[in-house]
C-alpha cells in the first residue's frame, strides 16, 4: 500500500509540473500556435495573433516580456505567468 501511495504521489508530481492551476496546461509562448495561445485565460484570437506576430520579430527571453506585445498588459502577464514558460 505504501509503495502504491508513493507511486501515485510521484506520478501526480510529474503531471503537476506540466499543468498550471485548475488543470490548465502550460503553453510555451515562443513555440505555441495561435490556437494554443488562445487557450490561455484572457487571450483571445486578436491577442494570440499579436503575440505570434510580435514574437516572430522579437522572441521572448522571459515570460514578463510578453507584456511588450501590443495589447498585452503586465497585469495580464502576471495572471498567466505560471502557465507561460519560454524554454
Amino acid at each position: 500500500m505504501k509503495k502504491m501511495l508513493i507511486a501515485a504521489v510521484v506520478a501526480l508530481s510529474i503531471f503537476a509540473a506540466n499543468v498550471g492551476y485548475a488543470g490548465e496546461t502550460k503553453i510555451n509562448i515562443n513555440t505555441a500556435t495561435q490556437a494554443e495561445l488562445e487557450t490561455l485565460p484572457g487571450i483571445g484570437a486578436k491577442k494570440a495573433e499579436a503575440i505570434v506576430d510580435f514574437r516572430s520579430r522579437h522572441p521572448f527571453a522571459t515570460a514578463d516580456r510578453l507584456s511588450w506585445t501590443p495589447g498585452i498588459t503586465p497585469a495580464m502577464v502576471a495572471r498567466i505567468a505560471n502557465l507561460i514558460p519560454v524554454d
